[in-house]
């Protein structure tokens, strides 16, 4: 996958040329073996060592490699006319490495649990193919503090860590390119009325997942009452995405939607007074449960797109199950990445790597989908002709190469297959676990093929 980084990296700017080039390499090897330590992502003691160094050094500001990879996602969402800004937030759990400093409680102040933790806007085309990490903030809680939510009437909207959610989305919108229309798109977390109410400029959207059950202005039922009164618009068969609690299934739904306008709250700290909000409430209803101890699902979504019809409720919920996408992101940080077995000691070091790793995952997430979206793109788009050609080789010993290269759906279903993906009608299409695990073995392969193989003899 060489080549990758340093268009990823274009703009990095560490203030020496060849510190911009080490994080560039070192980038390219922990893609090319996620998972694997420090030591066994670069091959010599020399190359450890530096990779160490780089790691430890003041001079590897995280906030220059996020913000060069940063560059690079909004020109590809530049090149999009729809684009979906996915919010999430997850903890990063170092409680097996104590002697870490600079970490934080996770849990309440009784809870030993310390770490960190990260909120990340996404950034997702409408067809769902991922296009990097557009916005990061990561955080700690004081280690000693204890639950400040008796003390959360009384706190400003901006010293509250919900604050993140507006956060995110101010840094949408400073950098929203004004031809491309941005959705932000988050769970029910961020059902938070100074969200909605944030003002917003011409093309970006807001698509919420409801948690409360708001009252709502010149009107006597609440939020949810209203909605589920309204009659049933329509219904079809969606593919509900992977999550920790199922694996991916299919989902007879009905739709019903309303516009609503909320009430803002009557009360918030210093007094402030928020406008009422104007919505499209779209209520998503499963009506055929799986046998099982498995909820139906049951989705109210807020949204600022207009819906005038079942097609419009259709693509609003289409919308909002790419929201899984992020979810996969901080997935492969933490299990396929293994930040949190990292044994560096301090939090600067580890927003280092962090950093890093963002550009993996981002990768990684990116093969996966667009192998499915765009299959035919072909597979030197993520693959060097080396790397395409021993994943063929492997699973067609006897076979001349192919005179072009093979589309990218199929080599990557070939790398899932050394990652354990058994390529069974039923089994569908290959993950980023089995993925991140077959580009792992591949590098091992192509290892062995330069070994023992000189490169003219090998494509001949």
């Amino acid at each position: 996958m060489s080549g990758w980084a340093a268009q990823e990296l274009a703009t990095l700017d560490l203030g020496d040329v060849r510190r911009n080039a080490r994080i560039k390499a070192m980038a390219t090897r922990m893609a090319d073996r996620p998972g694997a330590s420090i030591p066994q992502t670069f091959e010599t003691q020399a190359e450890t060592m530096a990779a160490y160094r780089a790691l430890w050094s003041e001079a590897t500001d995280p906030d220059a490699i996020l913000s060069a990879a940063q560059a690079a996602c909004l020109d590809r969402v530049r090149q999009e006319r729809l684009v979906l800004a996915i919010q999430d937030t997850t903890e990063l759990d170092f409680s097996d490495h104590p002697g870490t400093t600079g970490m934080g409680r996770l849990k309440a102040a009784n809870n030993p649990a310390r770490g960190c933790l990260v909120h990340t806007v996404f950034a997702v085309s409408d067809e769902g193919v991922p296009l990097g990490r557009w916005w990061q903030k990561l955080w700690t809680r004081d280690p000693d503090s204890g639950s400040t939510r008796e003390h959360w009437r009384t706190r400003p909207f901006d010293d509250k860590e919900s604050f993140r959610w507006v956060e995110g989305l101010r840094a949408v919108h400073a950098a929203q390119p004004a031809e491309t229309t941005v959705v932000t798109i988050a769970d029910r977390e961020a059902d938070i009325y100074e969200v909605f109410a944030e003002p917003r400029p011409a093309g970006s959207e807001l698509l919420i997942r409801g948690c409360y059950d708001r009252q709502l202005r010149d009107e006597e039922q609440h939020l949810w009452a209203t909605v589920e009164s309204q009659s049933v618009a329509g219904g079809w068969t969606l593919r509900l995405p992977r999550t920790r609690e199922r694996p991916p299934r299919p989902a007879t739904v009905e739709v019903r939607f309303a516009v609503v306008t909320l009430d803002p709250p009557h009360w918030r700290a210093g007094g402030v007074k928020l406008p009422p909000v104007t919505l499209t409430a779209v209520l998503v209803t499963e009506t055929s449960v799986p046998p099982g101890d498995e909820k139906p699902v049951r989705w109210l979504l807020l949204t600022t797109l207009p819906v005038d019809d079942v097609a419009d409720a259709q693509t609003v919920v289409r919308y909002y199950t790419y929201r899984w996408l992020i979810e996969r992101y901080h997935y492969i940080l933490k299990s396929g990445c293994k930040l949190e077995d990292t044994q560096l000691r301090t939090l600067d070091r580890i927003r280092r790597l962090l950093a890093l790793y963002c550009l993996v995952a981002g990768r990684l997430l990116w093969m996966t989908y667009s192998a499915r979206v765009d299959a035919d793109q072909p597979c030197t788009v993520a693959f060097t002709d080396l790397e395409w050609q021993t994943a063929f080789r492997y699973h067609h010993p006897a076979a001349p190469l192919p005179a072009q290269p093979p589309p990218l759906h199929q080599v990557v279903r070939w790398v899932a297959r050394l990652g354990g993906f058994l390529a069974r009608k039923s089994d569908g299409e290959p993950g980023v676990k089995v993925l991140w695990r077959g580009l792992t073995r591949l590098q091992d392969i192509v290892l062995g093929v330069l070994l023992v193989t000189p490169p003219d003899l090998y494509n001949g």
